[in-house]
C-alpha cells in the first residue's frame, strides 16, 4: 500500500448464517475505525492507537442468509491494520458463518440449489512476452467435496480462451490453478474483462472471477497485437510510448490525465482507429515528457538487507544456519550482479560466520573492502533500548564497533533498529558517542515525518530515517517513494529483502529493480547502501524537522512478559557493574584484570538484550536457552566478584583481633559514600550461640540481628543483617561481629537437611549493648526515625505511611485509602500476540485472597519483618515487608508459586502490585537509560530501576530489581509483576519467582531525593566478606574511586580500559543543569582525557590535580574519562 499517513482504507466482505443470530462484533484497529453492517452504521471511533485484538466489542444482529460488512480503517501515521471476529454474546467464537468476497446475490454466484460454493480469486498475474499467466485460488466453501472439474477462461461473449483441469477439493481446501492468456486476448480484456469460473459437465460450480490488465499493460499488449497493421507513420511514436509505459502502472495512478488519454488511445489501437492516434499520442507524450523531467530529479537508493532475529521462533543453531545461507547468497548476487550491494547489522552474526564458516567470512571481508558490503548497526545485536541499561547499551556498541574495526576494517556509521519496540531519549547521544552519525528505524516514528533530525536531551543530534519496514519487496510502488519526502530532498532510501528468518534480497527483487532502472518514468533507481544514502541526503538536511525526546510506545506487554528473562537480565547487569567495581579495586592492589571472564559475560548480556529475547517475545525453547546463558554468565561474574573481594580483603591490615571476633569487610560497588543494609554470611564453630554484636572500625555498635542460620556438619553458617554506615565509594569498610555465647545457646540452628523457609519465624532479642538506632513496634504499627508505618490486620497491606516532620513527630499519611503493597489480578481476554500486547480492556482489578494477614515473622534491633500470605487460582504468594532501623526505604520481598496459564480461549491472569497515592498525579517520573523522563498516565510504560510520583511538596519512589512495566491511573501506581501470555511461549512464567521492590518516601522532588543514585544503589547492594586477623598494607576503611561534588552525577561504570592499564570511568548528569564533577582516586593521577564510549579520545574539558580529576558535565550529558594512575 503506497500511502502510509493521513489516509483511510476500506475492507468489505459478505457473510452467511443459516438463521438470524445476536452476536458481538469484536475489533482491534490502528488507528480509528467505522463499521457498517447491512448498510447501517454500527460503530465509529476516531482515535490514534496501536492495533490490539478485541479492543472494542459491539453488539449486533446478523440476518438469516447473507449480510454485508464494510469496515473503514483510519490512518494517522506509523503502523496500520485491523483485526475483527464475531463472537457469541457470551464471548465464544460464533460458529456457522460462511464468508466470500464476491457478491452472492449477483449472477456470479453458482446457479442451482445443489451447487457447491467454490470461491475463485486472483492472487497473482505475471505478464510475459507472448502471454500473461493468471494464477487463481480456488476455495471450497462448502461442506462436501467437489468432483473433478475444469476451469474455463472466456470472454463475456462466451468465446473460450483456455481450459484447465481442477482437482477434487475437500471441504475448506484450496487449489492454485495457473491459466496462460495469449497477449491478443489480454489486450482485448482491457475493454471486456476475462471471466474465469469452475464448471462440471452440466453446471457452474463457482463464483466468477474477472481479470483485466492495467492501463500500462493493456496499451503495451494492444500495440504488440496491432503492430502489423499500424501505419509506419505512427509506429515509431507508439513504440516509444510502449517502451516508456511498459512498467509504469504507478505513473497512471498518480497522473489521472495520462490514464484517461492512455485508455482512449488503447481503445483506438484495438479498434484500428489509426486516424485518431496522432493527437492522442502527442498529448500523452507531452505528459510523459513532463513526468520524465520531474522524476529525473529524483532517486531511489535500494538498500538490500536481511533482518535476522537471533532467537525468536527458533534457536541459536538455526540462527547460525540462517546467517550462513543469507550471507552466502548475498555474496553470490554480488558476483552475478556487479552493482548489487548489501547492508547488514549485528556483530553477533558476523562472529558466528567467522567461527563456523571462515571461508565465507573472508568473502565478506573482500566485499567490505570493495564497498559492496555495508556494515550497519554498530551493536552486538539489535537491542531493546527500553529494557537494557545505559551501560549495557554502551557495551553493546563498544564490543561491536571494536569487532568491526578489527575484523572488517570499518565501523558502522548508521544505527540500525528497524524492529525495535521503542527508542529511548538518550539514544542520539549514545549513537554519537559510538561514532554513529545516522539512525534507521521503523516503529514509533514521529507523526507525518520520514526523514528528520533526532535530538537527545543533551542536544546531540543524528539524522534519522523511518517510514518503511525491514522486509519489503521491490515493486512498481518504489516509483512513488521520493514523493514521501520534502521536495528539496528528492532522494529516498528503500530497504528491501526477505527478513525475520533471514533471506535478504531475492533474484526477482534485483531483476525488477534493473528493469525499473531502464524506464525513463522512474526516478534514478540505484543499488546503494545505508551509508551512501545518508551521505547523499545530509547536505540537503539542514531544514528537516527536529524531533526531541524519546520515540514511544508499542508492545507494552513486552515490558513484563517472561519474567525470568527480565530478572536474569537485570541481575547480570547489576552483578557485572558490582564485579567490575570490585575488580578495579583488586587491579589497583596489583591483581590482574579478569578480561576473558568479563568479556564473555558482557557478550552474553548484550546478546540476550536482542529485541525478541529480553522483551519476552520468543518461543519457550529459546527462552530456556536464554535463561541458561544468564545462569552461566552469572556464575562467571560471581566468581570474579568473590575473587576480587578476597584479593582486596587479604591486603587489609587487621592485627590483634580477639579470637571470638570476626572481621567483616563490607564492599561498596557504587562510587559515592553510602550507608545501607548488608547481610553477611559468617562461618562459626558449633559452640552454643545466643546472638551477635556488630561494631564498626571505631568500636561504635550498629544495629544488627541474625536473620538466618544453617548447620553444615561441623560448621554453623549465620546470616547477620546490619546497617553499614558510611562505606566509602568503590571501597570498603571493616566491621566486627562478636558472638554472644553461653553454656546453653538460645539461638535455634537449622540443619542443612531440613527444609528452610524464606524467613525463620524467630524473635532476635536486642544485644546487651544498646544499638545506635532503635526501631519500635506497637501492634502492627512500626516506627523508626524516618517514618511511622501501619499495616492492615485484615488484608496485610500498608494502610498508612507517615514520614516524620522536622520536629520528629509523624506527619500526614502519604497513602490513599487502599494503601500500598496491595496484590491484585487483572484478567486479560484472549487475544493474539499476547506476549507483545496487554489487553487494554482487561477485567479487574481483583484482590487476591488472603490466607494469613500481617503477622510479625522477625523482630530485632535492625529490622522488623511483616508477612502476609495470599492465593489466586492455583497460585500462592508470600509477601514479606521489612522496615529497617536506620534507612527510610521499606523493602518488600514476594515469593510466588505461579501456576496460571493463559490460552487462546480463556482469560489470562496478570499480577500487579498497587500503591494508592492522594490526588490524581499527572506525571510519572521514570528512570530510563542515562536519563529521567516524564511519562504519560493511564497506560503501561517502561521504566528501569525506579519511578516517582510527586504531590504536595513530597513524593513516593517505587524501586525494583527486575521489573519494567509501570502504570499510573488516577491515584493508583501499579507495578506489573507477572503475566500469563501464551503466544509465542505457551508456558512463559510457570514456576517459582522471587520479586523485590521498595518504596522510598521523600521530601521535595526526585532530584532532591537523589533517586538516580538511590535506585542504582538498591540494585547494586553492599557485599560482605568474612576476613581474618592478618597483617596488610591497606587500612580498615578505604576508597579506591569516589565521586564528589554534585549528587546529580551518577557513575554507571568503572573498568579497566580495553587497551593499556588505564581506567575508564563513565557516568551521566541526571539533571538539566550543568554541573562540576570531581573524581578522587587513592593515588596520584598521571594522565586523564575525555573519551567516547568506544574509549577513544574526544574533545572536552578535563583536568587532573594530584589524586583528583575534575570536569564539567552538561545537562543530561554522558561523560567517559580515561584515567592513568
Amino acid at each position: 500500500w503506497k500511502y502510509s499517513c493521513d489516509c483511510c482504507a476500506y475492507a468489505h466482505i459478505y457473510l452467511h448464517t443459516a438463521k438470524a443470530v445476536r452476536a458481538i462484533l469484536s475489533i482491534g484497529s490502528d488507528d480509528g475505525a467505522a463499521i457498517w453492517l447491512n448498510g447501517r452504521l454500527l460503530y465509529l471511533i476516531d482515535i490514534k492507537r496501536d492495533v490490539v485484538p478485541d479492543q472494542d466489542r459491539i453488539a449486533c444482529e446478523l440476518n438469516a442468509g447473507w449480510n454485508r460488512l464494510l469496515i473503514k480503517i483510519q490512518q494517522y501515521d506509523g503502523g496500520w491494520g485491523f483485526c475483527t471476529r464475531f463472537l457469541t454474546p457470551g464471548g465464544l467464537s460464533l460458529q456457522g458463518l460462511t464468508y466470500t468476497l464476491d457478491n452472492p446475490l449477483s449472477r456470479k454466484w453458482p446457479i442451482g440449489d445443489n451447487a457447491i460454493p467454490l470461491s475463485v480469486s486472483v492472487p497473482q498475474i505475471s505478464e510475459g512476452r507472448n502471454a500473461t499467466q493468471v494464477q487463481l485460488s480456488v476455495h471450497n466453501l462448502g461442506t462436501r467435496s467437489t468432483p473433478p472439474a475444469r476451469l474455463l477462461a472466456s470472454h463475456a461473449s462466451g468465446k473460450q480462451i483456455r481450459q484447465v483441469s481442477v482437482p477434487s477439493l475437500a471441504p475448506g481446501a484450496r487449489a492454485v490453478i495457473a491459466v496462460s492468456v495469449p497477449t491478443s486476448h489480454w489486450a482485448r480484456a482491457f475493454q471486456t474483462p476475462i471471466e474465469l469460473a469452475v464448471y462440471d459437465e452440466t453446471r457452474r460450480l463457482s463464483t466468477i472471477a474477472e481479470v483485466s490488465p492495467g492501463i500500462d499493460s493493456a496499451f503495451v499488449a494492444a500495440v504488440k497485437t496491432a503492430a502489423p497493421a499500424i501505419p509506419s507513420a505512427h509506429r515509431k511514436q507508439l513504440a516509444r510510448l510502449s517502451a516508456d509505459l511498459a512498467t509504469a502502472s504507478e505513473f497512471f495512478e498518480t497522473r489521472a490525465d495520462a490514464a484517461k488519454i492512455a485508455g482512449v488511445l488503447t481503445r483506438a489501437v484495438l479498434s484500428r482507429d489509426f486516424d485518431s492516434i496522432p493527437p492522442l499520442v502527442e498529448a500523452l507524450l507531452d505528459i510523459v515528457d513532463d513526468e520524465k523531467r520531474r522524476v529525473g530529479k529524483q532517486s531511489v537508493h535500494l538498500v538490500g538487507h536481511a533482518h535476522i532475529d537471533m532467537n525468536w521462533l527458533w534457536r541459536w543453531p538455526e540462527t547460525i544456519q540462517v546467517c550462513i545461507d543469507t550471507f552466502r547468497q548475498a555474496i553470490r548476487f554480488m558476483d552475478e550482479f556487479p552493482d548489487f550491494k548489501f547492508s547488514q547489522s549485528q556483530a553477533s552474526c558476523y562472529a558466528a560466520i567467522e567461527k563456523y564458516e571462515p571461508d565465507l567470512f573472508r568473502d565478506i571481508q573482500r566485499a567490505v573492502r570493495a564497498g559492496k558490503w555495508n556494515v550497519v548497526g554498530g551493536t552486538w545485536t539489535e537491542s531493546d533500548t527500553n529494557l537494557s541499561s545505559g551501560e549495557a547499551l554502551s557495551r553493546s556498541f563498544l564490543f561491536a564497533q571494536r569487532y568491526f574495526a578489527a575484523k572488517l576494517g570499518v565501523r558502522a556509521r548508521v544505527g540500525w533498529l528497524p524492529d525495535g519496540f521503542g527508542h529511548v531519549a538518550q539514544l542520539p547521544q549514545i549513537l554519537q558517542s559510538a561514532g554513529i552519525e545516522y539512525f534507521y528505524h521503523m516503529r514509533t516514528s514521529p507523526p507525518n515525518v520520514q526523514l528528520y533530525w533526532w535530538e537527545g536531551p543533551d542536544g546531540s543530534r543524528v539524522l534519522a530515517k523511518t517510514g518503511q519496514g525491514y522486509s519489503d519487496r521491490v515493486t512498481p510502488a518504489v516509483r512513488n517513494e521520493p514523493a514521501r519526502l520534502p521536495p528539496d530532498v528528492a532522494s529516498q532510501m528503500f530497504v528491501y529483502g526477505v527478513g525475520d528468518h533471514g533471506g535478504g534480497p531475492t533474484r526477482r527483487d534485483i531483476e525488477t529493480a534493473l528493469s525499473f532502472g531502464k524506464s525513463p518514468l522512474y526516478p534514478r533507481i540505484q543499488f546503494s547502501s545505508a551509508d551512501e544514502y545518508f551521505d547523499h541526503v545530509k547536505p540537503r538536511a539542514a531544514k528537516l524537522p527536529v524531533h526531541r525526546g524519546e520515540l514511544q510506545f508499542i508492545f507494552e506487554g513486552c515490558y513484563t512478559s517472561v519474567s525470568h528473562i527480565k530478572k536474569g537480565n537485570r541481575d547480570l547487569e547489576n552483578d557485572l557493574q558490582s564485579a567490575e567495581a570490585v575488580a578495579t579495586a583488586s587491579l589497583l592492589t596489583g591483581k590482574s584484570w579478569p578480561s576473558t571472564e568479563l568479556t564473555e559475560a558482557w557478550r552474553t548480556l548484550v546478546f540476550n538484550e536482542f529485541h525478541d529475547i529480553l522483551p519476552g517475545s520468543a518461543i519457550h525453547e529459546s527462552n530456556l536457552d536464554s535463561r541458561a546463558r544468564y545462569f552461566h554468565a552469572s556464575n562467571i561474574v560471581r566468581n570474579v566478584h568473590n575473587g576480587a573481594m578476597r584479593a582486596v580483603a587479604e591486603r587489609i591490615n587487621l592485627p590483634r583481633i580477639p579470637n571470638d571476633t570476626m572481621p567483616v569487610v563490607v564492599f561498596n560497588p557504587v562510587a559515592w559514600l553510602r550507608s545501607d543494609v548488608v547481610v553477611a554470611e559468617l562461618v562459626l564453630t558449633t559452640d552454643p550461640l545466643n546472638d551477635v554484636v556488630v561494631t564498626d572500625d571505631n568500636d561504635n555498635v550498629v544495629s544488627a540481628q541474625i536473620v538466618r542460620t544453617r548447620q553444615f556438619d561441623a560448621d554453623i553458617h549465620i546470616w547477620v543483617q546490619f546497617t553499614a554506615l558510611d562505606v566509602p565509594g568503590v571501597g570498603y569498610r571493616t566491621f566486627y561481629v562478636r558472638p554472644l555465647r553461653s553454656d546453653v545457646g538460645t539461638l535455634s540452628i537449622t540443619h542443612w537437611a531440613s527444609p528452610y523457609p524464606d524467613y525463620p519465624d524467630m524473635q532476635s532479642e536486642p544485644a546487651s549493648v544498646s544499638p545506635s538506632a532503635l526501631i519500635e513496634r506497637n501492634g502492627l504499627t512500626i516506627s523508626n526515625r524516618f517514618a511511622q508505618i501501619s499495616f492492615d490486620s485484615k488484608v496485610g497491606t500498608i494502610k498508612s505511611l507517615r514520614p516524620r516532620r522536622k520536629d520528629g513527630a509523624a506527619g500526614r499519611n502519604i497513602l490513599a485509602r487502599r494503601g500500598a503493597n496491595r496484590l491484585v489480578v487483572y484478567l486479560e481476554r484472549a487475544h493474539g500476540m499476547s506476549a507483545w500486547n496487554i489487553d487494554p480492556a482487561a477485567k479487574g482489578p481483583f484482590d487476591v485472597t488472603v490466607v494469613t494477614a500481617a503477622r510479625i515473622v522477625q523482630e530485632g534491633p535492625e529490622s522488623i519483618a511483616v508477612r502476609s500470605e495470599y492465593e489466586w487460582g492455583r497460585s500462592r504468594f508470600v509477601l514479606t515487608t521489612t522496615i529497617h532501623a536506620d534507612t527510610p526505604r521499606i523493602d518488600s520481598h514476594l515469593v510466588v508459586e505461579w501456576l496460571e496459564k493463559g490460552t487462546g480461549s480463556t482469560d489470562a491472569p496478570m499480577l500487579k502490585v498497587q500503591f494508592a497515592v492522594p490526588g490524581k498525579p499527572r506525571k510519572l517520573h521514570c528512570d530510563v537509560p542515562f536519563a529521567v523522563v516524564d511519562r504519560p498516565t493511564y497506560r503501561e510504560v517502561p521504566a528501569q530501576k525506579w519511578v516517582d510520583v510527586e504531590a504536595g511538596g513530597s513524593g513516593l519512589a517505587l524501586m525494583n530489581t527486575g521489573k519494567y512495566g509501570h502504570s499510573l491511573a488516577g491515584g493508583t501506581l501499579e507495578l506489573t509483576l507477572l503475566r500469563s501470555s501464551y503466544d509465542p511461549d505457551v508456558l512463559p512464567d510457570i514456576g517459582r519467582h522471587e520479586i523485590e521492590w521498595a518504596i522510598l518516601p521523600h521530601r521535595g522532588n526526585w532530584q532532591a531525593a537523589n533517586l538516580p543514585r538511590e535506585g542504582l544503589a538498591y540494585n547494586v547492594p553492599l557485599r560482605a566478606f568474612q576476613a581474618r586477623a592478618q597483617k596488610g598494607t591497606l587500612p580498615r576503611s578505604h576508597s579506591f574511586v569516589t565521586v564528589e561534588g554534585s549528587p546529580a552525577f551518577v557513575v554507571t561504570g568503572i573498568k579497566k580500559a580495553e587497551t593499556g592499564r588505564a581506567l575508564i570511568v563513565r557516568g551521566y548528569n541526571a539533571s538539566n543543569r550543568k554541573t562540576k564533577v570531581r573524581l578522587v582516586f587513592d593515588r596520584r593521577v598521571r594522565a586523564v582525557k575525555r573519551v567516547n564510549i568506544l574509549e577513544e579520545a574526544e574533545t572536552g574539558a578535563v583536568r587532573a590535580a594530584s589524586r583528583a580529576v575534575t570536569f564539567p558535565a552538561g545537562p543530561w550529558q554522558i561523560v567517559s574519562v580515561r584515567v592513568t594512575l
